[in-house]
């Protein structure tokens, strides 16, 4: 997304698709019409368990990317920063009373297989997971302990396939 795409999409509080569908409907279509989804609280429900989320993002094809970020309240920050490849990364910061739940990588996978699998858009996960030498035999009989360090993953966390391409026994 650029500036514009971000201001918006989720630069607007509450944006609804669904109203702004409604707002170009016109006569008995208008009239006879429901409104589901009018809310739209869509992105901004992440504020129900953060204290602050930033969006950094690169259109393609475009040179600049821009941060977008938020702590909820209403109101948002939109500034330049550099991102060197396009696409989008969202950076949410937990409350201290959601961290014990939303941190753990199976929660946020099934949250993610639960609610965007179907999103055509490849969602990934970054994380940080321990990760064990590999000793020979001669090395266990020797006693030695494994060296355990840290590594930097990235897995795609839903399918991105649209719902009506899945068989119904999946969905």
């Amino acid at each position: 997304m650029n500036e514009a795409d971000l201001i918006a999409s989720i630069g607007t509080i509450a944006k609804s698709g669904t109203k702004s569908f409604m707002e170009n409907l016109t006569g008995d279509a208008k009239k006879d019409s429901n409104l589901i989804g009018q809310f739209g609280v869509g992105f901004y429900s992440v504020f129900m368990v953060a204290d602050k989320v930033d969006v950094i993002s690169k259109k393609a094809g475009e040179e600049q990317g821009f941060k977008w970020s938020s702590d909820g309240s209403g109101s948002f920050d939109l500034s330049p920063c550099v991102k060197e490849e396009h696409g989008t990364v969202i950076y949410i910061k937990l409350k201290e009373e959601e961290i014990s739940e939303f941190v753990s990588k199976p929660r946020i996978e099934t949250i993610v297989k639960k609610y965007s699998n179907h999103i055509a858009y490849p969602i990934f996960l970054i994380f940080d997971e321990e990760v064990t030498e590999e000793l020979s035999e001669e090395d266990k009989e020797a006693g030695k302990e494994p060296k355990k360090s840290m590594e930097n993953k990235r897995e795609q966390a839903n399918e991105a396939t649209a719902l009506w391409s899945q068989p119904k026994a999946k969905l």
